[in-house]
């Protein structure tokens, strides 16, 4: 009697079909709740860290600092990464949304604890020591890279390995910044690029989950204490339309700055461009201390005031070139935070020039604030939705959908077609070596598992049998023959080939049957075939036979240590005729 499946195995056997909803989202349930905590660890070390750097004052109080130490604060963050980056090996560096993006592309989301604790510790120490960057790209890599690494240690199948990616990014998002609808938006229009309901489910529980246990932790107040605004939307649409000009402009210098200080330093050494990045944010924060951390301190003081013209530029023009040289040479933080600092001093600069004109008259400096800050965002992460949602979930202002939408639109028209620029995560993947390009037919294989298009009708022989032997085995009813020789498949033969040896009522008459049968060697047609993971994926599948150039695979799963078995096999006809590719 057969042995029955492990209940374990059968589940990770469901994972690999495309219909796995239900166990799809317990698993993002998961998610959400680990991600959750480990952002909320990731917020207390740079609590911690910010106390030790700021000398006790509150986070974020950069601009309390004497000039002298808000030089030297940038390039003592700078020693640190430097030692850790120095310690670690080479592959473990590349951490963010981008080294993100990478690994779900071209390595079915499986990312490495070795990364994941730098951008853990590294993340922490740049942004408490006044680097020029946000901490959701931090938040990001580490609630993807949690969820991969559970799904990895859980032995999942690749196709499930991207949904948990997904469910950890949105989770990241929404426990970082207390927007669950935002981090799905953001971690299937950026991440994934697709929306399917067996993508969107697990990813929303996870956020929801994610939120809810932040909001246990650190309360419901949004990131933002924004004013009471009242505004004729009808009078605010040349300003709004204004702003989604200047902001499209503002965007696509920001990301060509951030594509120079990148390709100018590629060859440099790691010690020469993190000292090169924190001597530029420190020379800059002595006129714009404003400009270090994070800077959502700024915004809240933009959203509730007026302010100084010149003071506006100062700050545009330090943010711009400290977060660009920050993020071009690889200070292991985010982009979002300071895109929409940039964005809130542009609304803001814009709005009170303006104003200046004579006969020209405006509304509150605020709503211009908010106006400007989904602009850049939609426009520099070529994200619309993920823009819109971000800073209406980010102020608790619902009133900003229509204006945020057109600002969007123009802004997004404005870089694009007007100065022909891409998302900043494109770009940078660009300089890189990676083109993001993807086919969906390889979207749609990756959501499959191999195993769950695995054929089972298959015996296995050593390459030299009996006639006897082989008799008894075909009693099976086997389609399929898998040829070993030396311990290892070396061919695959359907049964039928044997041709004229095949007998439907007499068996087979190779021979005597103590004489020893060569089954490479009898007429027949065969496939050469190599092996493939369990956990991989129908595009994994597709892609190996095509480098290759072979037409069958032979299925194997990892047992215990050093144990391995063969499942099933699979053929390049099965593949095509399945998806018709």
């Amino acid at each position: 009697m057969k042995p029955t499946r492990p209940n374990f195995d059968r589940f990770r056997h469901k994972l690999a079909s495309i219909d796995a909803l239900p166990q799809l989202t317990l698993l993002g349930l998961v998610c959400g709740i680990v991600t959750a905590v480990i952002i909320a660890l990731f917020r207390e070390l740079i609590t911690i860290l910010s106390s030790l750097f700021l000398h006790g004052l509150p986070e974020g109080a950069y601009q309390q600092l004497t000039w002298a130490h808000r030089i030297i604060l940038p390039f003592i963050g700078s020693i640190l990464l430097i030692g850790i980056a120095l310690t670690i090996r080479s592959k473990f560096r590349p951490v963010g949304v981008v080294h993100l993006i990478e690994r779900l592309d071209w390595h079915q989301g499986r990312l490495k604890t070795g990364n994941f604790l730098h951008q853990f510790f590294a993340g922490a120490i740049a942004i408490a020591s006044g680097h020029s960057i946000g901490r959701e790209g931090p938040a990001v890599h580490l609630g993807a890279a949690a969820s991969s690494l559970l799904g990895q240690c859980m032995r999942l199948p690749n196709n499930s390995l991207r949904i948990l990616v997904a469910c950890g990014t949105a989770s990241a998002i929404s426990a970082a910044f207390n927007t669950p609808v935002a981090g799905v938006i953001f971690a299937l229009e950026v991440l994934m690029v697709e929306y399917s309901v067996a993508g969107f489910l697990p990813v929303m529980l996870a956020s929801v989950s994610a939120a809810a246990l932040t909001q246990l932790m650190y309360g419901t107040e949004p990131a933002f204490a924004v004013p009471s605004i009242a505004v004729s939307l009808l009078d605010e649409l040349p300003m709004v339309i204004l702003i989604g000009f200047v902001m499209g402009i503002i965007s696509t210098v920001y990301c060509r700055l951030i594509i120079f200080f990148n390709k100018r330093t590629k060859t440099f050494t790691v010690t020469t461009r993190l000292m090169l990045a924190a001597g530029i944010t420190s020379l800059l924060a002595i006129p714009a201390p404003e400009i270090m951390g994070v800077g959502y301190g700024t915004i809240t003081e933009l959203l509730n005031g007026s302010h100084i013209p010149v003071l506006l530029i100062t700050l545009l023009a330090c943010k711009l070139l400290a977060t660009s040289a920050s993020v071009g040479m690889g200070v292991p933080g985010g982009l979002i935070g300071p895109t929409l600092f940039l964005g809130a001093v542009g609304g803001a600069l814009t709005a009170t020039l303006v104003s200046a004109i004579p006969g020209f008259t405006t509304g509150s400096t605020g709503f211009h604030v908010m106006v400007g800050m989904s602009a850049m965002l939609g426009a520099v992460l070529q994200a619309p939705l993920t823009a819109l949602v971000t800073v209406v979930e980010l102020t608790k202002n619902p009133s900003l959908l229509f204006p945020a939408l057109l600002a969007i639109v123009v802004a997004a028209l404005t870089s694009t077609l007007l100065l022909r620029q891409h998302s900043i995560f494109e770009l940078i993947l660009d300089c890189w070596g990676y083109d993001r390009a993807s086919n969906p037919v390889h979207r749609a294989l990756n959501r499959m598992g191999i195993s769950s298009l695995v054929n089972k009708s298959y015996v296995e022989l050593d390459r030299w049998q009996s006639a006897q032997d082989i008799q008894d085995k075909l009693r099976e009813q086997p389609e399929w023959l898998l040829v070993s020789d030396e311990g290892r498949p070396k061919a695959l033969m359907p049964v039928m080939a044997l041709g004229p040896f095949f007998e439907q009522e007499k068996g087979l008459s190779l021979g005597e049957d103590d004489e020893l049968i060569d089954l490479l060697g009898v007429p027949a047609v065969r496939y050469d075939v190599c092996s493939l993971n369990n956990r991989a994926s129908v595009y994994e599948a597709w892609e190996l036979m095509k480098g290759k150039q072979i037409d069958a695979l032979y299925v194997t799963d990892l047992i215990r240590r050093q144990e391995i078995r063969t499942v099933g096999i699979v053929t390049r006809e099965s593949l095509q005729r399945y998806y018709r590719v």
